[in-house]
């Protein structure tokens, strides 16, 4: 019974930083990706925005999914067009 409780928090913390990682990569790549010209001076400021987003783990993912539905992805890395 007690392994049961156990593995469950541990479950659910796992899910949790899971869901907090990937708010804190589609916010800070929401920031960098649509404000391109001020991309590099507010970095530090678009990293502790992300971390501060990151906090709120599923709630977090749900508003960042709802709000702009990760059309700026995961990463804040800018590709070039191969045209």
């Amino acid at each position: 019974m007690i392994a049961l409780i156990i593995g469950s928090i541990v479950l659910g913390i796992l899910f949790y930083g899971m869901c907090a990682r990937l708010a804190y990569k589609a916010d800070f790549a929401y920031f960098q990706k649509k404000y391109p010209a001020l991309a590099e001076k507010n970095r530090e400021q678009d990293k502790a925005d992300a971390r501060y987003t990151a906090c709120f783990g599923p709630i977090a993912l749900l508003v960042l999914l709802f709000d702009n539905g990760f059309k700026y992805g995961f990463s804040a890395e800018r590709r070039e067009d191969q045209s």
